[in-house]
């Protein structure tokens, strides 16, 4: 896949189509994640995300995925998760885990 810019309603047409799978998509996310690491821009990937990019897959292989199926996006670590680290670049809450999804994850 090449760096052009593309929208997400463009990528998502390229994942339904079979263009690109979920694991291309992501792994050309975590190769730029893992170029700019110098940069402290992203603080950590998901331990789980070799399994959400599976569910992701199955679900546009089934014809049962939304919008954003498999489109790779941050979250500020002050956005809660369940079960994920939520540290607010604060010292004090270094080994917090958020204990339920915040309103906007769960929209």
């Amino acid at each position: 896949m090449n760096k052009s810019i593309l929208t997400i309603e463009q990528i998502h047409e390229k994942l339904k189509a079979g263009e690109i799978t979920v694991h291309e998509l992501v792994g050309g996310y975590l190769n730029r994640i893992e170029e700019t690491k110098n940069l402290n821009i992203i603080r950590g990937v998901y331990s789980n995300i070799e399994e959400q990019v599976k569910r992701a897959q199955e679900m546009l292989g089934s014809g049962t995925a939304t919008p954003l199926t498999g489109i790779p996006f941050v979250i500020k670590d002050n956005i809660l998760v369940e079960g994920q680290h939520a540290g607010a670049s604060s010292n004090i809450l270094e080994s917090y885990k958020a204990t339920y999804d915040a309103t906007v994850i769960k929209k």
